[in-house]
């Protein structure tokens, strides 16, 4: 019979600037109905992490976010604008493609914000316009091919089951190949090669597929967790491919807006904190 509580090599590691602190590093105990545990040792030897970590109390810390302001802007703009000189255009896109940036919304903000905007100008006139706050938004630009920009992909498990797994294989084709899991293990559907194309493929079909609402589908980060989802629900779990980072701005410019989930920016572990804003009225 199982105890109350089963602990089985339970580890907490805590990363810092300095390295990683392994503060309970491979504890393993049970406790029975009606006795009494305790856990002796040394001070920092992990007594209270152990504690913390079983009932997922565990501070990891919070998040800030830090910066400085430019006053001078003027030779961070022209370093900018310099990027849409045709021939590096020509260079980087094969023809002169006018294109400076490539707005990732994954949670609509920025959408919502634009649509706000469309509205308060409305009611302003054109010289309130130039300087309303409304009109601004605080947004991040990163470099995509920084190798510290690490891309993942963004999983989706669909309910449906067989009846979901055969519209994939009658309306897929190509030289690639999509992992499908279920309950009842693994196989493999063909789609086109191109990680874009494969995604942007499979997201039409989901979208047809719970049309109406009878089925449903979540986005999943991590391999390891859409096969814990499949199993939790009985769903079918599908590994997107990695939309490489290369076919990026040539699908921007050649197709249009990237399919829906296409990717990720980091994993899960660190979207635990969000810049939050308030209403500019």
């Amino acid at each position: 019979m199982p105890g109350l509580l089963e602990v089985d090599d339970l580890h907490m590691h805590f990363f810092t600037r300095d390295g990683v602190v392994k503060a309970v590093d491979g504890v393993s105990f049970s406790l029975d109905s009606g006795r009494t545990l305790g856990v002796v040792g040394e001070s920092g030897s992990g007594k209270s992490v152990t504690a913390l970590s079983i009932n997922r109390l565990v501070d990891f810390g919070g998040g800030r976010i830090t910066g400085y302001k430019v006053d001078d802007t003027k030779e961070l703009r022209e370093k900018f604008y310099a990027l849409l000189e045709p021939e590096r255009q020509n260079a980087k896109y094969g023809c002169d493609a006018g294109v400076l940036f490539a707005v990732g919304d994954g949670n609509h903000s920025l959408a919502v914000a634009k649509t706000m905007w469309n509205e308060i100008r409305k009611t302003l006139s054109a010289e309130e316009r130039e300087t309303h706050p409304a009109r601004y938004a605080l947004v991040e630009i990163v470099n995509i091919y920084d190798e510290a920009m690490v891309l993942e992909p963004i999983h989706r498990v669909v309910s449906g089951g067989e009846k979901f797994i055969d519209k994939l294989k009658q309306n897929l084709s190509g030289e690639g190949s999509l992992k499908i899991i279920t309950r009842e293990g693994t196989q493999y559907i063909s789609c086109p090669k191109a990680a874009s194309e494969a995604i942007k493929a499979v997201q039409a079909i989901v979208e047809e597929h719970i049309k109406g609402g009878a089925e449903e589908v979540d986005y999943i980060h991590g391999d390891k967790h859409l096969a814990d989802v499949v199993n939790h629900t009985g769903f079918v779990g599908i590994f997107m491919p990695l939309f490489g980072r290369d076919e990026l701005f040539n699908y921007v410019i050649n197709v249009g807006n990237l399919p829906k989930k296409a990717f990720s920016i980091g994993g899960p572990e660190f979207k635990k904190y969000y810049l939050e804003a308030k209403l500019i009225k």
